[in-house]
């Protein structure tokens, strides 16, 4: 085969702007990250190990909260050579151009990676089952998110995580009045007492402020590597699985 095809499973953005070409143009990202300029990387790490402990260094520092990728976990992926940018997908010229895409490191080890290239049986599948368009990109987004980050649920407004029970609760509830239309008065009780248990002051607090976010590994690459412009952006990134040939 002429080219290869390549899989990715993680987190990221869907609807990015490009400039007309194959650049980024979008105010959510910063694209003088070194996440998404090797050159610039090169500036500020001399090498890999470097720019592992700085990472580290940076959880640490800030108190940030890990799901997967501690810190004993980032120790053995600097020592099994895995590249730092390996975390981050963009292909302007195969892939869509609006679509980035980051993994988490300890799905990166994995025996089942979450990232791979080159498999005959990808590729053969693809070419026995897409039609005619079996060499296009296809963006699929993963409802509820990725095992095992599955129904991570904050306040937006602290970054605070909401227990999965209490936005289980708040969810079935919610759900049940937006199937309505609006919220009718036998449902405020219940409405009332779902958001009180995720700890917001009233049920409309918690529409505003209850949000789906993606794991803290997600989170925290994003922040140490200065990929958007603001925080808040970094809810704008959906769970995904993305195949590209290149």
């Amino acid at each position: 085969m002429s080219y290869r095809l390549h899989k990715t499973l993680g987190y990221g953005f869907v609807d990015l702007h490009t400039d007309g070409k194959d650049s980024i143009d979008d105010e959510r990202i910063n694209t003088s990250s070194f996440l998404l300029d090797y050159y610039i990387f090169l500036d500020k790490y001399k090498d890999n190990h470097e720019a592992f402990d700085d990472y580290i260094a940076f959880i640490q520092k800030n108190n940030l909260s890990t799901d997967l990728d501690s810190i004993s976990l980032l120790e053995e992926v600097k020592k099994d050579r895995i590249s730092m940018d390996s975390c981050i997908t963009y292909n302007a010229d195969y892939g869509l151009k609006s679509v980035l895409c980051l993994t988490p490191f300890s799905e990166l080890r994995r025996s089942d990676s979450w990232k791979r290239s080159g498999n005959t049986l990808d590729a053969y599948e693809a070419q026995l089952t897409k039609g005619e368009d079996w060499d296009k990109p296809v963006l699929e987004i993963v409802p509820g998110g990725i095992y095992p980050f599955l129904q991570i649920y904050i306040d937006k407004r602290t970054w605070k995580n909401i227990r999965i029970t209490d936005s289980d609760r708040w969810n079935r509830v919610n759900n049940e009045c937006k199937e309505i239309g609006n919220v009718p008065d036998y449902m405020e009780p219940k409405m009332t007492e779902a958001a009180q248990k995720a700890g917001f002051d009233s049920w409309q607090e918690a529409r505003e402020n209850l949000v789906e976010a993606p794991p803290n590994d997600i989170i925290n690459l994003m922040k140490w590597s200065g990929l958007v412009t603001d925080e808040k952006y970094i809810l704008d990134v959906k769970p995904m699985l993305y195949t590209y040939w290149s």
